[in-house]
């Protein structure tokens, strides 16, 4: 549903899926402002101003206790997607009439993410993927680009585009810090910042990291 800011007054609301895990982005296709999130059965777009649905792809959980917890990608025109034992994914959205069709650039089916978002940076796709690996893919063509190992827990954890280089906390409590190559895993860094239970997103402001884990939030400073 959509809120007024002011009033909290509901402006619009479409019922037609059950809710997911992923959070809605909003984007402007074709001089559209759109909303995309993910449902309990597919991909969805949606009119910003009153809720119309524009396009939908099925997406359903896939697998054993499979769900969808991942928040989609747009960049310009184009969706970038991942799911629950499922491919990576890229559509690029046109209009069509008063709604929108989706042309498939590429399709990912060496990596999945199964509890955390992935992040667009430098035309490279970042991920943590259910196999505890972190990946690279190109945003071109899809192609995985390297793979690397981390211990973490199925998949979960969280990337943060911090600028020069990124962050990846996973629930064991350590943030591994690597820099956004297209080549290869480069580590700069890895710091024990919690004691485990570490499945929020950790926050970066400035030189500041905010850390929760299961007992406490604790502020570091980057250097």
């Amino acid at each position: 549903m959509a809120l007024n800011l002011a009033t909290g007054e509901e402006k619009w609301q479409w019922a037609g899926d059950g809710s997911q895990y992923g959070s809605p982005m909003i984007a402007t296709i074709a001089g559209t402002k759109i909303v995309v999130a993910q449902t309990d059965k597919r991909l969805v777009a949606l009119r910003l101003s009153d809720g119309a649905f524009l396009w939908g792809s099925p997406f359903a959980g896939n697998g054993m206790g499979g769900m969808n917890t991942s928040t989609p990608i747009i960049s310009n025109d184009t969706l970038i997607y991942s799911g629950s034992r499922r491919e990576v994914q890229t559509v690029k959205f046109e209009k069509d009439g008063d709604a929108l069709k989706a042309t498939e650039l590429w399709s990912n089916k060496d990596n999945s993410i199964q509890y955390n978002s992935p992040i667009l940076k430098d035309s490279m796709v970042f991920g943590y993927s259910a196999k505890d690996e972190l990946f690279c893919i190109g945003a071109s063509d899809g192609k995985t680009l390297w793979t690397a190992p981390v211990a973490g827990k199925r998949g979960y954890g969280a990337i943060v585009d911090a600028g020069d280089a990124l962050f990846l906390l996973t629930p064991t409590g350590t943030l591994t810090v690597f820099e956004p190559s297209e080549k290869e895993f480069k580590q700069v860094a890895s710091y024990k910042v919690g004691e485990g239970a570490t499945t929020a997103y950790p926050i970066v402001a400035g030189n500041h990291l905010y850390v929760k884990d299961k007992d406490s939030v604790t502020k570091w400073t980057v250097e």
